[in-house]
């Protein structure tokens, strides 16, 4: 399926958008913000200026095992680390409590630093108290200790399919209630999968494996005729006859006929990170991302009007693209930066506006068949890195956002229901699936 709150008054709205564009220079540290053919990315280069022992210890002895560098801040270092448990984790260490020699490697300046989180505080307590949806959250009876990476939603949001990196693939039939494991293989790295407009056709892809189909809502697969490759992404037409597949570090792949048969498409070798489709499987977006770095790949969006025959770039910036989504007829579109923004479209990505959102790393988004209603979530949220409500949802095309009441955790996917009022959400890092349903109008004007 296409991958898978009342508007602010004037005032209001302008407030927020003032108090996002301070946030995304704050974060950022900007002095204003770039237009979106100057958007500056985030990535960090490997070289010795800012490269890491592989074990930190601060000086109130936290130690930190085969640590990475994610971003560099002007009060501390975002590094990822290996947990004692065997996963991986984020953290934010602050410079006053790291040693002098990674001080001054860093430039580390107290006043600034000072500066920083002052202004920072001041943002956050603005955003803070906008108004949010009345919605709940509740967790699901889903196994709490998998580490999920995808999920999808039937039109109606009755049918459910989640998937879990070093795990199996669970379904449920009632909108989230109850859950079970589905025949596919277990312990497999599931990066994506995706459904038809009913939820009966699914299709899965294994990061360092191969395709699967299912033609009865999950119950058993069947692995198909597709390269074994670094699937990062999968996106269904509403008939799941029309599929289209991105491989990270390799190409993008389509196919007519349910995944029978696989094509790989005229585009470059690249970090292929999020695909997305249109109800018929015409209008296809394609846009590459990384991990944590991009081993110099190009990372483009890209969209075709003719199932993957033929590819064009779009005027989109080079950047850590994360997630995407497609309305059902293919003309509103969306997409988002991790560790930065939001990108809207409704010409099927002829022309793109960067929407009034705080520089966060969003991680996930999905849109409502007629692609009026947005949600996006954020990867870092419950590690207080970004201390800011870590769900937004947009009811005019993207062009205003309201926060959540969501529990702060680290989200990995997120999808909705055709209307876009039935929302669900995974957690990553031994974390559950979590429902919520929007009560919000429809009869707001198209862009």
């Amino acid at each position: 399926m296409m991958k898978g709150c009342l508007g602010h008054s004037p005032s209001v709205q302008m407030a927020v958008a003032i108090v996002a564009v301070i946030l995304l220079a704050i974060l950022s540290g900007l002095g204003s913000l770039a237009s979106p053919s100057s958007v500056q990315t985030s990535r960090i280069a490997v070289n010795l200026s800012n490269s890491l022992p592989s074990k930190i210890t601060t000086r109130d002895g936290q130690t930190y095992n085969a640590v990475k560098l994610v971003r560099v801040l002007p009060d501390g270092l975002i590094v990822e680390y290996r947990l004692d448990s065997g996963g991986t984790g984020l953290a934010r260490l602050k410079f006053e409590k790291l040693p002098e020699s990674l001080q001054k490697q860093f430039g580390y300046d107290r006043e600034k630093a000072l500066a920083y989180e002052k202004d920072q505080a001041l943002v956050l307590a603005e955003l803070s108290q906008e108004p949010r949806p009345n919605e709940t959250w509740t967790l699901t009876s889903a196994p709490a200790n998998r580490d999920w990476s995808s999920v999808v939603s039937s039109a109606d949001g009755s049918k459910l399919v989640a998937a879990a990196r070093g795990g199996a693939i669970y379904r449920s039939t009632n909108s989230g209630a109850t859950w079970r494991m589905t025949g596919a293989p277990a312990d497999s790295n599931w990066s994506s999968v995706a459904s038809s407009v009913d939820g009966r056709k699914l299709v899965a892809a294994v990061y360092g494996g191969a395709i699967y189909t299912s033609t009865n809502s999950g119950i058993t697969w069947t692995p198909k005729n597709a390269p074994v490759a670094d699937w990062s992404s999968v996106a269904s037409s509403t008939d799941g006859v029309r599929l289209v597949a991105a491989v990270f570090g390799g190409g993008v792949y389509t196919s007519t006929n349910s995944g029978l048969n696989w094509i790989s498409n005229n585009l470059p070798g690249q970090s292929w990170y999020c695909v997305a489709s249109s109800a018929d499987g015409s209008r296809l977006l394609a846009a590459g991302g990384n991990v944590i770095y991009d081993k110099n790949y190009d990372r483009q969006v890209f969209i075709s009007t003719n199932s993957g025959v033929t590819w064009k770039q779009t005027g989109l910036p080079d950047a850590q693209w994360q997630s995407a989504a497609s309305s059902a007829d293919g003309t509103k579109l969306v997409v988002c930066v991790y560790d930065g923004g939001i990108y809207t479209s409704t010409n099927s990505g002829a022309t793109w506006m960067s929407n009034a959102v705080p520089r966060m790393t969003w991680d996930a988004v999905a849109m409502s068949a007629d692609g009026s209603k947005m949600v996006a979530a954020v990867y870092f949220g419950g590690y207080h890195l970004y201390p800011v409500t870590s769900i937004y949802t947009s009811t005019n095309y993207g062009i205003t956002w309201q926060s959540h009441n969501a529990p702060e955790v680290r989200w990995s996917a997120i999808a909705c229901s055709a209307d876009g009022n039935k929302l669900v959400a995974t957690e990553l890092g031994g974390g559950g699936i979590y429902t919520a349903t929007n009560s919000i109008p429809t009869d707001l004007p198209r862009p």
